[in-house]
């Protein structure tokens, strides 16, 4: 449902509650200030009336422990941020490789002009 809006996702839900679920959801709207109530306010009220703490931990800790060809989910993050760092490190160092070459042109393009402009006054005080 991520590509509803969060009044649309709680519409949504609430139009899928039964019987004692939309009963419950009822009392709940008429206790709650109507501003107050949204996707987010929705989904913690029901999971904390329909879904256990110790469901939810243990479906934490499952994804947690997920293996996938021989790697958790927890080495494939720990890749992924040793490949962010080192990526970004050779981003780094190359933007300063070409700062450097870049200033090192600019000069030699300074110090060309200013042989030019030599030999240009030079050429004119021999005419």
């Amino acid at each position: 449902m991520n590509y509803y809006t969060p009044i649309q996702q709680l519409r949504g839900a609430i139009s899928l509650l039964r019987d004692k679920a939309y009963q419950w959801w009822l009392t709940v709207e008429q206790g709650t200030q109507s501003e107050l109530i949204t996707w987010d306010y929705f989904k913690s009220a029901f999971q904390g009336k329909y879904v256990r703490g110790s469901y939810i931990e243990a479906r934490r800790c499952e994804f947690i422990n997920l293996v996938q060809e021989e790697r958790s989910v927890a080495e494939y993050k720990a890749e992924f941020l040793r490949l962010v760092v080192t990526e970004n490190d050779k981003a780094v160092q190359f933007e300063d490789r070409l700062r450097y070459d870049l200033y090192v042109l600019i000069d030699l393009i300074d110090k060309v002009k200013i042989v030019e402009e030599v030999k240009r006054t030079e050429h004119e005080r021999k005419d």
